[in-house]
């Protein structure tokens, strides 16, 4: 019989990201299985919304998609997102993290040039047109990147990187400017 010695220590037990399953659901089988939602989502609610953005233009309330489980809401107006999202009959989960991020308003001919200074996303209006968002880097830092016109972007970090982000884009304005 082959006995382990083992030792007494206060070390914890790390596990590696090999070890794990990432998520179980994002499987081929899963997403054939909801298909009806991946219709509605990218065909039958894009059509509707389009049509209202083209008719009235960008709206004091936004809805940025980041991700496939992942939605930014924004309301300028300040009225109390949690408790719309609160109304909704399906299956949801909404937090509330208005008092974690700041927004930056970058705007001007040299806009996505100041951006591109800690940006490596591709900023050109094909790659990136108005109303696309998308969660990307800024220097050393995450943020949330919302394009509201050809040459104005909407800048969004946590509260606590805030300065490091203003004088960042400040700096890089600065040098794209000359």
């Amino acid at each position: 019989m082959d006995v382990q010695p083992t030792l007494q220590t206060d070390s914890l037990f790390v596990e590696r990201d090999t070890s794990i399953k990432i998520r179980h659901r994002n499987k081929l089988y899963y997403r054939f299985n909801h298909w009806p939602i991946w219709i509605f989502v990218f065909f039958i609610a894009p059509g509707p919304l389009t049509f209202d953005l083209f008719e009235r233009g960008f709206d004091l309330r936004m809805a940025l998609w980041l991700g496939p489980d992942e939605w930014f809401l924004i309301d300028e107006a300040g009225k109390d997102l949690l408790a719309d999202c609160a109304k909704v009959s399906a299956l949801h989960s909404a937090v509330g993290i208005s008092h974690r991020n700041v927004a930056f308003a970058v705007t001007g001919p040299a806009a996505a040039a100041a951006i591109n200074a800690g940006c490596p996303q591709d900023l050109s209006l094909e790659a990136f047109p108005v109303g696309a968002a998308s969660r990307t880097i800024l220097g050393k830092c995450e943020i949330v990147l919302l394009r509201t016109a050809a040459d104005a972007f909407r800048v969004e970090c946590w509260r606590s990187f805030s300065d490091y982000v203003f004088t960042f884009l400040s700096e890089a304005a600065s040098d794209a400017a000359a």
